[in-house]
């Protein structure tokens, strides 16, 4: 019997579970909380870099996934840009994209809604919610989709991306809108998008 299963039987299951999410969605350190971290506004299509209070960079005319956002209910190909709280795991810079700045999508909460809808099992969920409390890569090739993250044109068109929100769920920024945040970008930057 998995942890999952054993904590499904008990009576108040879904308020230790509750509590548990609500620790990891905490920042690890007062300092954390006042650092530097990237907000994204799908509603402005803007995304800024600040530390502390000061606004270090702000890009505008950004582009999302093509479904538009979502808010929980994300599932592989359906093209929206997942909204809350992320982490950089890593930067690759041989990415067809010029640079693809990778999230840890999947997140605990949107495992907790798949798995409350019956979307993903209870492996699943826990594979993700490990790779979270061990600072990994969630689970990328699950319904729930995966590879959400920031990155460039590459060779694309530039007029597509004035005029549509054309992504699969990333967030894409010109080519050199994204030269101007990559030297600011760090392995657990928090990135929130709203």
């Amino acid at each position: 019997m998995t942890w999952i299963n054993y904590w499904r039987q008990r009576p108040g299951w879904r308020g230790v579970l509750s509590g548990l999410f609500l620790l990891l969605s905490l920042p690890a350190s007062a300092n954390e909380a006042t650092g530097t971290w990237i907000e994204i506004d799908t509603a402005s299509s803007t995304l800024e870099l600040r530390q502390s209070d000061n606004l270090v960079l702000r890009l505008d005319d950004i582009s999302i996934g093509r479904g538009g956002t979502s808010a929980g209910d994300r599932q592989r190909g359906d093209g929206t840009t997942p909204l809350g709280e992320f982490r950089v795991v890593e930067v690759d810079g041989e990415s067809r994209y010029e640079s693809f700045i990778l999230l840890n999508y999947p997140t605990v909460s949107y495992a907790r809604i798949g798995f409350a809808r019956d979307q993903i099992s209870s492996s699943t969920y826990e594979a993700i919610f490990k790779a979270h409390l061990n600072g990994q890569l969630p689970p990328q090739n699950t319904v729930l989709g995966g590879h959400i993250g920031i990155h460039g044109l590459g060779l694309g068109d530039p007029e597509i991306h004035e005029n549509f929100n054309w992504t699969e769920g990333c967030v894409a920024l010109t080519n050199e809108q994204l030269r101007q945040l990559l030297p600011h970008v760090r392995p657990g930057l928090r990135v929130i998008i709203r």
